[in-house]
């Protein structure tokens, strides 16, 4: 079988599955595809796990960035709920990653895990939206647009980051 670029062994089972099966016996055998979506989420929990320290000194340096900018137009008490907060979402992260770095790639992944990694990503979104919305409308122009153009590239690089999800 030729092998075409991007297909891994989960793809090259399916095939196999599909030419060794007739069209009466693939609805009624669901072996093939169960395998193949525990193939596809330990892809992506790897994958996932890889790009974990990038997410987390991604979005604690944007947001240090972020506090410094408004630092002329809000006291450093003000800005500690969003600093704290931060650290507060990316913690977990960070202890996942160091946890997951050394061990072998899974035989099993859950997909209540990779929920509850979409769930964790939407929150980490609506902490940098709340943030944005509460502390910049008490700042001028220039600070305004250097957060929100910051925040797009934390956008950008989150798309880019966590695509290998469904």
């Amino acid at each position: 079988m030729r092998r075409h670029v991007g297909q891994g062994p989960a793809e090259q089972r399916i095939r196999m599955s599909f030419s060794r099966r007739t069209r009466a016996q693939a609805p009624t055998d669901n072996t093939w595809r169960t395998e193949a979506d525990n193939d596809l989420r330990v892809a992506q929990s790897v994958a996932l796990v890889r790009h974990m320290p990038v997410v987390v000194v991604g979005n604690g340096v944007g947001m240090l960035i972020g506090a410094f900018a408004l630092h002329g137009h809000w006291p450093w008490t003000a800005l500690a709920p969003m600093l704290f907060g931060m650290a507060y979402l990316l913690m977990p992260v960070a202890l996942n990653w160091w946890r997951l770095r050394s061990r072998g790639r899974p035989a099993t992944v859950s997909a209540g895990y990779l929920r509850r990694q979409i769930a964790y990503s939407a929150a980490m979104g609506c902490f940098w939206a709340g943030s944005i919305v509460y502390y910049l409308p008490g700042a001028d122009f220039g600070v305004t647009s250097f957060v929100v153009l910051g925040a797009g590239f934390l956008a950008l690089g989150a798309c880019a980051t966590l695509h290998v999800l469904p």
